[in-house]
């Protein structure tokens, strides 16, 4: 027997399954127990009339039905939900969690938008068609798409499209929202576009600078990130080759950054009319410059000397000599 029960006064999920479980679902529950699973609601576990519990406190988060209650939505709020959405079942992927788990519906997604964080409940031993609630979650939220906004019309249809056409698979569904961030219609004056699939790697420079590029990051050693001199090679700066430099976890990045404190997308570094600007793209962890944390999807110059962080690994902007 499943029971699910929403606790509106302590503000928490309380997820109730048998004691038998099969092995798939007590290889997940162990598997979010062990690691840090990106995206998702912490859990505690614990027994009570012969049944599993599990407890999942989303605290002062909004859920995406409160958020939509509003009214229509524009396209950056589409774009980001959707995004963080995949993101969070893509990292539930590398922790080979199944896919009927997932709790989509609008009133169990919980928001925090200070933060600028997502988070999932997963359950453990649910049965459930990823699929149907996948497209039932993307109907909801054509009901509350405002359609002079072309933009989000674009976005979010062509993502239906793909649904319901039976590309429901994580890894289709965040292939079209990146390749639609990249293309002239996700694109507007208040930002670039986002990493590019043909990037070169950077390469390490001299002490003495780099002559092919205007500027370039170097390393900042302080107590909290004194273990990337293992993660970067025994580098100390990167060059911004060309135009862009992705910073991420996931390995074809520019700035490779394999922790878990950096999101695998991070944030980009760009170049435009000879000056320097960064974006955040939606990171778990933040991106900050100078120490304030800047928004995620807005271009925010950068200058020279300038201390950028990613997470809590930090870097300073410099030109080349």
């Amino acid at each position: 027997m499943q029971e699910l029960i929403c606790d509106e006064k302590n503000r928490c999920l309380l997820w109730k399954t048998g004691m038998e479980m099969s092995k798939e679902s007590v290889f997940s529950w162990k598997m979010m127990e062990n690691n840090r699973i990106e995206g998702l609601l912490p859990f505690e576990h614990y027994y009570i009339d012969n049944q599993n519990c599990f407890r999942y406190a989303f605290g002062t988060m909004q859920t995406v039905a409160e958020i939509m209650q509003g009214g229509e939505s524009d396209y950056e709020t589409f774009y980001f939900l959707c995004f963080r959405l995949l993101t969070a079942l893509k990292s539930g992927e590398e922790y080979l969690l199944q896919d009927t788990g997932y709790l989509l519906e609008p009133d169990k997604i919980f928001w925090e938008k200070e933060k600028k964080e997502i988070a999932l409940c997963y359950l453990p031993g649910q049965e459930s068609v990823f699929s149907d609630s996948f497209l039932k979650l993307l109907e909801y939220l054509l009901r509350h798409v405002g359609h002079s906004d072309k933009r989000t019309v674009e976005f979010i249809y062509g993502l239906y499209d793909l649904a319901v056409s039976g590309g429901i698979s994580i890894e289709n569904l965040s292939g079209y929202a990146e390749r639609f961030w990249q293309s002239p219609a996700g694109r507007d004056d208040n930002r670039n576009s986002a990493i590019k699939p043909d990037q070169k790697p950077v390469e390490e420079f001299q002490d003495g600078g780099c002559e092919n590029c205007r500027f370039c990051l170097r390393f900042v050693e302080n107590g909290r990130n004194d273990k990337t001199g293992i993660a970067l090679y025994g580098k100390n700066a990167y060059e911004l080759q060309g135009q862009e430099m992705a910073v991420g976890r996931e390995q074809d990045s520019d700035l490779h950054l394999p922790y878990d404190t950096v999101s695998r997308r991070h944030a980009v570094l760009f170049q435009e009319d000879g000056e320097i600007f960064l974006m955040d793209m939606a990171s778990r962890n933040g991106t900050f410059v100078n120490g304030d944390k800047i928004s995620a999807f807005a271009k925010t110059k950068c200058r020279e000397n300038d201390v950028i962080r990613f997470a809590d690994i930090s870097f300073r902007l410099i030109a080349a000599g």
